[in-house]
Order: structure tokens, then C-alpha cells, then sequence
């Protein structure tokens, strides 16, 4: 197999996003881009220069309407997704968020367990969150607890130091008879607790920056289209206090030593 670069992954997982794009705007979905493809597109106009990765952020209605139609639209197509919830269970993913992937490409994972898959776009739902910031925080600690649990189960000790082995070994042991499907599936089913329609705060409860996000609902219901690597593309309008939340001062360049790429995959064509 033919190993694909991080120069050369970029044009492949943006036709994704295009692909998400075209089939959004076709069934009224609501779609933004997120966290470093959102900083990316507003500092950078594309892709963030030491990252080859997209996220977009979809409210949890949108979410499970772009599960429910996606499938049966893409059926014959190399656009798939991979996913664990209350619609489908794709055997072997063990992230409580969609991927939208390539089938042609084929990604390994070097520090985890999971599935080989193809390059991808991750999709993030919006879930609702408490009204009263003190349960907000709770709640999400909440969620990070059992991420934790998520995060042991998925660790590959062979790339830990000797000390972090013997730490992650003990907490693995202890909780060796969970299921890591179960585990999963207790993520989503958590960060569904509150009713996005009824909420009026909300959050990433699944997969977020933990206290950082949490906005009013308000944050999500107003569009707009921003310029990523020479396309548009729907990002929320106040993107500005996003980022704020989430990056502080989100126009400063990070310093040199922290300008690489934390995503340990490797990938290759089919």
C-alpha cells in the first residue's frame, strides 16, 4: 500500500467537507465549523499549517437527521460513516461521534485501538446543558469521568513510560469488565441527558474542552459562511466569542515548539 503524507491527506478530507457541505444545505442541516478548523478558517483562511484535520459541530436534531439520511443517500458512493448511537453500530468504533470517511484510504491508529478507517471529517453533536453553571460544570465533569474510563480502555500501554504503565495498568484492571462499546455508548447516552430544544445552554458534553464549552443556545441559531482553503463554507456568527472561550487570544500564533501535529495515525491508499 501507498502511504499518503500530511501535505497530501489535506485535499482529501476537505472533498469530505464539501461532500458534508453540498448533502447539508440539499436537507436544511445546520452544520458550523469547529474548534481548530474554525480558528483555522478565521487566522489562517484553510487548514491551520501544522494541522490535517476537520471538525464541524452539529446541534443534536441536525445530528441525528444527518445520520438518519446520510446513510441511505451515500449508500453506493466512498463517502461512509462510522458511528455508535441510537441508529446504527459500526462493530469495532469506539468514538461516541460521527466520522464521515474515505472509504478509499486507510488510516491506523498507532496509539490506540481502534478500527483502521479511512481519512475522515469528524462530526460533533450540541447537546443541551444545565441552566445553572454550577450543575453545568458538574454535569461535565461528569461526562470527562467517564471519558477517562474511554481514555484507559483505548491506551495502548506499549507507548506509555514504565511509570504511566503501571498507573494506566491498575486503573485498566480495574475497570477490565466494562466493555469498551459499553463505555462508548454510556458517553452518548450521558451527554444526552438535557434536551437541546428545551435548553437553553449547551455544550460538546460528548467530546468538548470540558468547562470552556458551555454558550447559550443563541450561539448556534444565527450562520454564517466563512472562507476555508479557497471554498465557503457554515460557521457559527459570532465565531469570535467561540474561540475566545475556547483559545483565549485565538489571533496569537502558539510558540514554535507547540506548532506540530498530534494526531498519531498513519494512512495509506486501499
Amino acid at each position: 500500500m501507498k502511504q499518503i503524507n500530511s501535505d497530501d491527506q489535506k485535499p482529501i478530507i476537505l472533498d469530505i467537507l464539501k461532500d458534508i457541505d453540498m448533502f447539508c444545505n440539499k436537507n436544511n442541516i445546520r452544520y458550523s465549523l469547529g474548534y481548530g478548523t474554525l480558528l483555522g478558517a478565521v487566522r489562517h483562511k484553510g487548514f491551520i499549517p501544522w494541522d490535517d484535520d476537520i471538525d464541524i459541530l452539529m446541534p443534536r436534531p441536525d445530528y441525528n437527521r444527518f445520520i438518519n439520511l446520510f446513510k441511505t443517500e451515500n449508500d453506493n458512493n466512498d463517502r461512509k460513516f462510522v458511528t455508535i448511537n441510537n441508529y446504527t453500530f459500526t462493530e469495532g468504533y469506539y468514538y461516541p461521534y460521527v466520522k464521515v470517511t474515505d472509504e478509499r484510504t486507510l488510516v491506523i491508529e498507532n496509539n490506540s485501538k481502534d478500527i483502521c478507517k479511512g481519512l475522515f471529517v469528524d462530526i460533533f453533536p450540541i447537546d443541551g446543558l444545565p441552566e445553572n453553571q454550577d450543575n453545568a460544570i458538574k454535569f461535565i465533569d461528569k461526562c470527562k469521568k467517564i471519558k477517562d474510563i474511554w481514555s484507559l480502555k483505548m491506551l495502548k500501554l506499549s507507548n506509555c513510560r514504565w511509570t504511566g504503565k503501571i498507573y494506566n495498568l491498575i486503573l485498566k484492571t480495574r475497570y477490565s469488565f466494562l466493555p469498551l462499546k459499553d463505555v462508548v455508548a454510556k458517553i452518548d447516552k450521558t451527554a444526552q441527558s438535557y434536551d437541546y430544544d428545551s435548553s437553553n445552554y449547551v455544550g460538546a458534553p460528548a467530546w468538548g474542552y470540558t468547562h470552556r464549552d458551555r454558550f447559550e443556545k443563541k450561539l448556534f441559531e444565527d450562520y454564517t459562511k466563512l472562507s476555508f482553503e479557497g471554498y465557503e463554507f457554515w460557521s457559527i456568527s459570532n465565531y469570535e466569542l467561540y474561540l475566545t472561550q475556547i483559545y483565549g487570544d485565538y489571533m496569537k500564533l502558539p510558540p514554535i515548539e507547540q506548532q506540530k501535529n498530534y494526531h498519531g495515525f498513519t494512512c495509506y491508499w486501499r
